[in-house]
């Protein structure tokens, strides 16, 4: 059956743009729409353009506070949103018979969900992290509501709970990363199985060593986070300015707030790629766009000991994914072994190339809308009981949940009655 699919109508570090690429590059018309500001700067000549534009440029002027009449501009395009939406969902309801919404609430909070289900419109929803993830579990929530109040954290905690039940009512399928899918009942594909559809730099032929940076006896690591404090930058620096005291032959790089095409070309040339203390997945956009140039990518997260026993066999890509307690020893550990560290790219590479180019990606997304999902890609919720989170340590979340709890009750975590999860918590903040 051929599909003409729309996506939208915001990107999350490229995914979505890439996703659309893949369509187009295997014969599927599709219709891209990001009406996101591009904070980072990537490539999007594949957006519907006037919805981008616009708010590309509010984002840019409403920054930009010495600029004159900034905010008349500012809150005249966003008046604008609403008929610009509109006006982009009416041209899509008539061109397209697939939608693929992407991290938000759609178009309308949801509620043009049961209009595009009335008209026979294929739904898959595709989440991608803090748009699902209990906020109690995420370190940027939970360090807002430290700041502001705990009532913060509630009421999102709410909104991100009802997201995610929208999304279960009407969804054909739903596309999600097991390690922050403490929300969902309803059983969804991996987004491991499916993959990343991130492209590699076009100057980046099949070969890793022709592009590899020369050889100085030193090791170049690089870490670009795109939030400083919930990527656990400080920790990093103090893992290498441990390693430096040692004298062992680090240059360390890094790169925050910057265009995209810089943090590539510092990926270029790197031997290494430290990502974060605190993640839930072995290679994000970032490592993959570093494996792409056959750079490995260490990781920390708690998540770590959990991925093996909930990922089907061959979907987890090749990378250092450790607890966070033994982050600094993988990272001593390639550092000091050349060819530990050159094998790992090598096989991150060949892993992203071979199974998550945009075309393999975007032909993965036709077998789901297909019907033809393999066992393996689909994950149970209510089997899950991690509760680690993202971008906070272990004593930090315990915290925040007991504070939850203590401030508006256990409903207020927004979990399944049944849930292991919701068993496992409280028997941390409110032990017998």
């Amino acid at each position: 059956m051929r599909h003409r699919i729309f996506i939208g109508p915001n990107d999350v570090a490229g995914y979505f743009g890439g996703l659309a690429d893949g369509f187009r590059a295997i014969g599927v018309p599709c219709m891209f729409v990001d009406e996101t500001p591009d904070v980072f700067q990537y490539r999007r000549s594949n957006v519907h353009g006037l919805l981008g534009r616009a708010q590309a440029f509010a984002a840019a002027r409403s920054s930009g506070r010495s600029w004159p009449g900034w905010m008349a501009v500012h809150l005249v395009l966003r008046a604008l949103r609403l008929p610009l939406r509109l006006a982009i969902l009416t041209i899509a309801l008539l061109r397209c018979d697939v939608f693929i919404f992407t991290s938000g609430n759609g178009f309308f909070r949801g509620h043009e969900l049961p209009v595009l289900r009335r008209l026979g419109k294929r739904i898959i929803w595709v989440f991608t992290g803090s748009d699902h993830r209990p906020p109690y579990l995420s370190g940027r929530y939970v360090r807002r509501a430290r700041l502001e109040g705990w009532k913060i954290l509630a009421t999102e905690t709410r909104r991100t709970a009802s997201r995610v039940a929208l999304a279960e009512r009407y969804s054909d399928v739903i596309v999600a990363h097991s390690a922050s899918a403490q929300f969902h009942v309803r059983p969804f594909v991996q987004i491991l199985a499916v993959g990343l559809p991130v492209s590699g730099p076009p100057a980046i032929d099949d070969s890793v060593d022709e592009h590899a940076p020369p050889e100085t006896g030193r090791v170049r690591v690089v870490h670009s986070p795109s939030d400083p404090e919930s990527k656990g930058t400080d920790i990093i620096r103090t893992i290498v300015a441990s390693m430096v005291a040692d004298s062992l032959p680090v240059d360390y790089e890094e790169i925050t707030g910057r265009p995209h095409d810089e943090v590539i070309r510092a990926l270029a040339g790197a031997d290494l790629l430290i990502d974060e203390v605190y993640g839930d997945t072995p290679m994000g956009v970032l490592a993959t766009e570093a494996a792409f140039l056959g750079v490995p990518t260490v990781c920390g997260g708690y998540y770590a000991a959990h991925l093996m026993a909930d990922a089907p066999d061959g979907v987890v890509p090749p990378s250092r994914f450790v607890d966070p307690a033994d982050l600094e020893a993988a990272v001593r550990e390639l550092v000091r072994d050349r060819v530990v560290r050159r094998n790992l790219g090598r096989a991150a590479r060949a892993f992203v190339t071979r199974r998550w180019q945009q075309e393999a990606v975007a032909e993965r997304y036709i077998q789901l809308l297909e019907g033809q999902i393999p066992a393996p890609w689909t994950f149970d919720p209510m089997r899950q009981g991690y509760s680690g989170g993202w971008g906070i340590g272990a004593a930090d979340r315990r915290s925040a949940v007991s504070s939850l709890v203590a401030g508006f009750g256990v409903e207020a975590l927004a979990l399944p009655p049944n849930s292991r999860v919701l068993e496992g918590l409280l028997a941390e903040v409110m032990p017998t």
